[in-house]
């Protein structure tokens, strides 16, 4: 087991208790963080979260939650603890993409994503409590895997890492194994991503926020197939 595994989860001792039994037993169980944001010397963010990806968590929640406008703007991340100092300064704005993708995206691409990202998974598979997120770019297959014990904290670290890899984000998908609703899509929105997919489901403000914003949104995605709730600029091959 490497380091960072093993600061994701635990061993803890349980009481399984099935009819008139009762035994004790030791089951695995992940770890969750806490970190304060404060923006400006401002407390702006409590976010929830598994151990590490702090610097990527805290730049994906600020840009995807529209409290910094880009990547230029922040000129110091500094984690003390469990708390983060960012401190931005005026810069020019800078969009986050240039144009959204206006593409298509073909059924088999889906479908090997989502195949990848369960094999990937180590979290999931150890404690059956966490969530996964990618931020992938179809045109040259590079992806951006993480599990966290939060669904959104999970998105924030995606989208904060290929934000400071400088991704063009709105060449790229992302994949949420938890379901969409209103403020996971707006992640999306605010950040230029085109196509939101996950295996779960959407809400109805979701679908709602995907067609007024243009973006393709699909659900339930499985070997068999999805859902698609809303065809936007990125299309999909039959």
């Amino acid at each position: 087991m490497s380091d960072l595994h093993s600061s994701l989860y635990r061993r803890v001792l349980v009481q399984r208790i099935v009819g008139a039994n009762r035994a004790t037993m030791e089951e695995t169980v992940a770890v969750e963080s806490m970190t304060e944001v404060f923006l400006n010397e401002r407390r702006v963010s409590v976010l929830v979260h598994s151990p590490g990806l702090e610097d990527e968590l805290v730049l994906g929640h600020l840009l995807s939650e529209g409290l910094v406008p880009s990547v230029s703007c922040v000129s110091s991340l500094r984690m003390d603890a469990n708390t983060c100092h960012v401190t931005t300064i005026d810069a020019p704005s800078e969009s986050l993409a240039d144009d959204r993708w206006a593409s298509s995206l073909r059924r088999e691409y889906l479908f090997s994503l989502r195949k990848s990202a369960i094999r990937r998974q180590t979290l999931h598979k150890e404690t059956g409590g966490a969530h996964f997120a990618v931020v992938a770019n179809p045109a040259n297959a590079e992806v951006v895997f993480v599990e966290d014990i939060s669904r959104h904290s999970a998105v924030d670290k995606a989208i904060g890492t290929a934000l400071r890899a400088r991704w063009c984000l709105s060449h790229s998908l992302l994949l949420s194994s938890g379901r969409v609703t209103h403020d996971i899509l707006n992640k999306a929105v605010r950040t230029r991503v085109p196509c939101v997919v996950s295996l779960a489901v959407a809400s109805d403000a979701a679908i709602g926020l995907a067609a007024a914003s243009g973006v393709t949104l699909i659900g339930k995605l499985s070997d068999e197939g999805f859902w698609l709730y809303h065809e936007g600029g990125t299309r999909i091959e039959d």
